[in-house]
């Protein structure tokens, strides 16, 4: 997550009233933002499709959702408004007059009525998204998290195992004997060491400093995680020989 042209994700179905289309029209001749849509129909009961919209979301700087009108506020709602909360990326609800009352939990969001497919209503539509993103998606201690764990999505995709992201630096221990979480913080100083080098000559090759922040920023995070792991197990260990010995 770079500081680029402002990523959106935004979710639509097929009952969308004239007014939502125009909408939504509207958002991508402007070209402001990069627009990365699904369909309600498109993400279903399709788990694989659902980690994917979480991955996108990860990776954006704004959620906007057209509800469907004449309907009772779906379950699909509150997974997408649930998540956008706990990542705290902003939310844009584009509702009609008829839809039921909405209460969402997340403290980053707008919900924007559209009533009538005119010019004036879509371009407030416009102007309301505008808002929130200037409100809410300047890069913060919450913007750079999620950047955190998309990188670590992806990077674990390569580098992990379907049933253990951190299978690679666990094998440290296994092949060489040391602490995976050791391991891990000597993967930590090649970090260092390039930041260093972009600190003293102002750029880097085969990759930015924001990338090389955000993979010492993980290693950081992974380090603890195995540290208390690995903590855990001893305690384990210790316990069992305990109990072997009383019995």
């Amino acid at each position: 997550m770079a500081f680029h042209k402002p990523q959106m994700v935004v979710i639509t179905h097929s009952e969308m009233p004239r007014a939502s289309e125009i909408g939504m029209s509207r958002i991508r001749q402007l070209g402001k933002y990069m627009i990365v849509e699904y369909t309600v129909e498109y993400l279903g009961g399709d788990t694989s499709r659902w980690l994917e919209l979480r991955s996108d979301m990860l990776e954006s700087d704004l959620v906007v959702v057209f509800m469907e009108p004449y309907h009772k506020v779906k379950v699909w709602f509150h997974i997408v408004a649930g998540f956008a909360d706990a990542i705290r990326l902003p939310l844009v609800v584009c509702a009609h007059a008829s839809t039921p009352y909405i209460n969402v939990p997340n403290t980053r969001y707008k919900v924007h009525v559209l009533d009538n497919p005119n010019q004036d209503n879509v371009e407030t539509l416009v102007d309301t998204i505008d808002q929130v993103y200037q409100k809410y998606s300047r890069p913060d201690w919450f913007y750079v998290m999620r950047a955190i764990i998309a990188m670590h999505d992806r990077k674990s995709t390569d580098y992990g195992t379907g049933r253990d992201p951190l299978a690679n630096l666990r094998l440290a221990d296994q092949v060489f004997g040391i602490p995976a979480w050791q391991a891990t913080m000597i993967r930590a100083t090649d970090k260092v060491f390039r930041i260093g080098r972009f600190a003293q000559k102002g750029q880097l090759r085969n990759e930015s400093v924001e990338d090389s922040l955000l993979d010492l920023a993980n290693y950081g995070i992974i380090a603890t995680t195995l540290y208390y792991q690995d903590q855990f197990d001893q305690l384990s260990k210790a316990t069992n020989a305990k109990q072997q010995k009383t019995d």
